[in-house]
């Protein structure tokens, strides 16, 4: 029986979670997708009973005709909204949200190599003098790091960004279900080939690694813990030393605001009637920090750097202006997603690693 419903159970189960999604979001309850299978299969049996059985049982001259009939409507209509562009009428703020998700891409312009979960970028000349060291949130300053590389009188100056997206630039720091290559295993062999390098300048979305439920250890301890926050930061610390005595500038990079109340997605409420995009809940500064939780402590991470020799930039004191954390401008939400700030708004506004490129 279930081989007999399978073809349409094939067609209709797709269609219906899709619905789901575009309704209720990117992340849709489990109750709405079980609503979406339980759809697909009623749609499934009335296919079935309805329309294919009794099809294929009918002796009518006219079966025949009637199906070509309706495929060549359904394939004219199709073309025709094709064509004609009949789509649904949107708002200018929908749209704004929706070229702020679309508004992403980190490497445009620059020569990658990508080394399975490693990435090496270079922009600029042979003369390597600055060393962007991350993850993601490193990456979406990559568009304005290009931007002032290509300002630079001395063309020969370039940088170098190295990075693995997901994981944390923190000496020691594993994840221990997964056994590829990162970032950090390339740090020392990056530096030896590139001896003009005479700045590192290191950032991250740091807070989500320290929240319960991180899947990352450092010597067996949770990141999420106070002994496994400890010895993190504690490692962190061994880095910008090394650096340092290696003669190398190191610059820290604190996470920039972030979570669901900055995602531009969660700007839109959707429903099965149609979507509504609203402007966000405002978030303070001092309402984003408490909200941080568990064990991480950007001061924790400050105050190590700091005594290590680093200079700390903490991008709060950018994105949050009169106690207000910037989640839109005039242009629509400064965000991709809930961690990283959107390509163009890099570009335009984001000025406070513009001193680190020069040589």
């Amino acid at each position: 029986w279930i081989g007999l419903i399978s073809y349409p159970l094939y067609l209709f189960h797709w269609p219906a979670l899709s619905f789901v999604r575009i309704v209720k979001g990117p992340d849709p309850s489990s109750l709405y997708l079980l609503g979406g299978l339980v759809t697909g299969l009623l749609l499934t049996l009335a296919t079935y009973y309805l329309v294919e059985r009794p099809l294929r049982r009918s002796r009518s001259r006219m079966t025949f005709g009637l199906l070509v009939a309706s495929f060549l409507i359904t394939g004219i209509l199709g073309w025709i909204i094709w064509r004609k562009g009949i789509y649904p009428t949107t708002t200018s703020r929908v749209e704004q949200v929706a070229f702020a998700t679309g508004n992403q891409g980190f490497f445009e312009g620059w020569e990658t190599d990508i080394r399975g979960n490693v990435y090496i970028c270079r922009k600029g000349g042979k003369d390597i003098r600055t060393l962007y060291l991350g993850d993601s949130n490193m990456w979406h300053y990559a568009p304005r790091i290009r931007v002032v590389v290509d300002w630079l009188r001395n063309k020969n100056t370039g940088v170098l960004m190295l990075g693995s997206g997901g994981r944390p630039p923190i000496p020691g720091v594993i994840d221990p279900r997964k056994n590829t290559p990162v970032a950090m295993d390339l740090l020392g062999r990056v530096l030896r080939e590139n001896p003009s390098i005479n700045r590192v300048v290191i950032a991250a979305n740091w807070d989500p690694y320290f929240r319960t439920g991180t899947k990352f250890e450092i010597n067996g301890l949770s990141m999420a813990s106070s002994g496994g926050e400890r010895e993190s930061v504690a490692a962190l610390g061994g880095l910008v030393r090394s650096l340092r005595s290696l003669g190398k500038e190191v610059v820290l990079v604190l996470s920039v605001p972030n979570g669901d109340a900055f995602d531009p997605r969660r700007f839109i409420t959707r429903t099965f009637t149609g979507i509504r995009v609203g402007r966000p809940v405002p978030v303070s500064r001092k309402e984003f920090l408490n909200g941080i939780g568990d064990a991480v402590s950007r001061e924790d991470m400050k105050r190590v750097a700091l005594a290590s020799g680093a200079t700390v930039i903490d991008p709060l004191d950018f994105l949050c202006v009169d106690g207000w954390c910037i989640q839109e401008n005039e242009e629509g939400p400064i965000r991709f997603d809930k961690s990283h700030l959107r390509k163009g708004y890099v570009k335009e506004h984001v000025t406070y690693l513009d001193w680190t490129v020069e040589p």
